[in-house]
């Protein structure tokens, strides 16, 4: 997410304690990408973007967020939330990663 040849782009804006983002490969996304604002936190971002959303929705509030978290160096996994719930983001961060946690201690 810092390097240069990122697919997004952070906007300055801010929102729900995340960085705003973009992807830069598409040019009709109506919502964004979320990024943590934490330099030590780079383990985890958040797309809220139209493919996810779904791009026949009237509303793109009734969508979903996909939640991409790095569970290891070799390992992603994601889960998704109503996009309407982005503002209690760190929930679903939290129950998340203690599944995903608790799955790597068990295997």
């Amino acid at each position: 997410n810092n390097s240069a040849n990122s697919m997004y782009s952070r906007t300055g804006e801010h929102e729900y304690g995340l960085d705003v983002a973009i992807y830069n490969r598409s040019e009709n996304s109506i919502r964004s990408i979320y990024l943590p604002v934490e330099a030590d936190e780079l383990w985890f971002f958040i797309d809220c973007s139209t493919p996810n959303l779904g791009a026949l929705l009237v509303d793109p509030q009734d969508g979903l967020c996909s939640f991409f978290l790095f569970v290891t160096d070799d390992v992603m996994t994601h889960g998704s939330f109503p996009y309407r719930d982005l503002e209690n983001w760190r929930i679903y961060r939290d129950a998340y990663n203690r599944v995903f946690s608790e799955l790597l201690i068990e295997g």
